[in-house]
Order: structure tokens, then C-alpha cells, then sequence
């Protein structure tokens, strides 16, 4: 299984070549529509997407997990509009747009559109990650903070401990 700090850096790899780059999003009641845009780099794009669709299932395996999931991204079917939706809601890095309006034949309004986008979007991707890591640590907390069973509860090996977050950060 790929680490949240192997995603992240696959992530931040794409920094230079998608630093003009957004993801934008709109939905309405004719449907929902994300797409990549300013990216002139083909194949910067393409690999930006699969490293998302790795993410994005890495991130529905540990929501499904978490007692009471957000259910608007748990129930996307698509793992690249997961991550973007986890972005979104879970990161809080969505910038909306203004509202417009649906109109039928003869304009008169029968609905809203909303949009938005998430600028920069390797770089907010790769902060993501980080954030992630944080949430739903690749290893169980107990290996990554050292608790030991005690006879009056656990103990923590700070030394350990310590070791462990700058071995993890460094790289």
C-alpha cells in the first residue's frame, strides 16, 4: 500500500509543471462536471490524475473506517472526484465562484449552478496528503508513538516517540 508521504511526494513532483494549474468543479441539478484547467502539459495532467486516483481510493478505504464518514465524498463513485471532493470539504481548500442560473428555452430560471476551484492544485493536493497523514496514519498509533501496557495504563516512550516523528518528516 502507498503512504500518505508517497502520494505527497508524487504530488509535490508535479509542482512545477501544474503551478498555474486549478481544478474546477460545478454542480447544479443537471449534474456535477470537474475538470483540469490551465495545465498545457499532457502528460503532467494525465500522471496528476493517477496519482489522484490512488489517493482519492486510499482516502474512501480510510473514511469508510472513521465512525460517521461524510457521506457527500464517501458516495462519489469516481476516486478522482473523491479526492477533489475530500479536498474540498475535509481540507477546506475550494474557492467558490459565483452562482449562476439554469435556464430553460424561453429563460426563464428553473435552477442554480454552483462552481468553484481549488488553485494550484498539486501543491493543495500535497498539503492534503499531509494532512491526511495526520488523520488516518499509514501505521497504527500505537507503533508510532511507542504506548507500552502498564500495570496503572500505558506509558509512552517520548525518546521514541520523538525518534520516530523525525525519522517520519525527514524522509
Amino acid at each position: 500500500m502507498t503512504s500518505w508521504k508517497e502520494i505527497e511526494e508524487q504530488f509535490r513532483s508535479l509542482e512545477q509543471a501544474l503551478q498555474y494549474s486549478r481544478v474546477d468543479g460545478q454542480w447544479c441539478d443537471a449534474g456535477e462536471y470537474w475538470w483540469i484547467a490551465g495545465s498545457y502539459d499532457p502528460y503532467s495532467r494525465k500522471r496528476f490524475e493517477a496519482i489522484a486516483l490512488i489517493a482519492g481510493e486510499k482516502l474512501r478505504e480510510a473514511l469508510i473506517k472513521s465512525p460517521n464518514p461524510p457521506q457527500e465524498i464517501v458516495t462519489e463513485t469516481d476516486p478522482i472526484r473523491l479526492w477533489y471532493k475530500g479536498i474540498w470539504h475535509i481540507s477546506k481548500n475550494l474557492k467558490y465562484d459565483y452562482p449562476g442560473h439554469l435556464l430553460d428555452d424561453k429563460g426563464n430560471t428553473i435552477g442554480a449552478i454552483h462552481a468553484g476551484h481549488i488553485d494550484r492544485i498539486a501543491e493543495a493536493s500535497a498539503i492534503f496528503c499531509l494532512e491526511l497523514s495526520l488523520r488516518f496514519p499509514d501505521s497504527p498509533p500505537e507503533a508510532i508513538i511507542g504506548l507500552k501496557p502498564e500495570f496503572h495504563g500505558i506509558s509512552i516512550d517520548l525518546k521514541a516517540l520523538c525518534r520516530k516523528l523525525k525519522k517520519y518528516f525527514a524522509g
